[in-house]
């Protein structure tokens, strides 16, 4: 997704809270834009987790084709009518096969109660929604990221 004058806006409320140093490294690093799909109810969910700062990671089905973020880099993350709402910073990834995802991961993603088993089922059904070939072995992009600054 492209940044909007309503995304462009909210990066410079961010600004303004930034040192002339921290402007820079901000303007350095980069930022991509994106949220968790047009469901309402789905998406609020996900952005609040993010806000109330229990969600500090998330996974996709990894793809060659991915574009992976560079840690360091930021997301501004958005709600399901494309509004900004918050904006992270990513601290790290890794592309693991989804048999290989752990608790701690589970855990960081924050979704339902954090219990791997639970976080397997979900991710499962999840994922066989999206790709028909989807195993055990299938690669995932599990990436963590911090929370940086949210709209009021």
């Amino acid at each position: 997704m492209k940044p909007t004058k309503e995304i462009d806006a909210f990066l410079e409320e961010y600004r303004f809270t930034l040192s002339d140093k921290e402007k820079g490294d901000f303007a350095s690093k980069g930022f991509d834009v994106w949220g968790f799909g047009k469901d309402e109810e789905f998406s609020k969910r996900l952005v609040n987790l993010i806000m109330k700062g229990r969600k500090r990671a998330t996974s996709s089905l990894y793809f060659k084709r991915n574009k992976i973020s560079d840690v360091g880099s930021y997301g501004v993350i958005v709600d399901h009518r494309n509004g900004p709402r918050c904006l992270i910073r990513y601290t790290g990834y890794e592309i693991l096969p989804f048999s290989k995802v752990n608790a701690a991961f589970a855990e960081e993603e924050g979704e339902a109660s954090g219990d791997l088993e639970e976080w397997t089922s979900e991710h499962r059904r999840f994922f066989k929604g999206i790709s028909s070939h989807f195993s055990e072995a299938s690669l995932v992009l599990c990436e963590k990221f911090k929370l940086v600054y949210k709209s009021a």
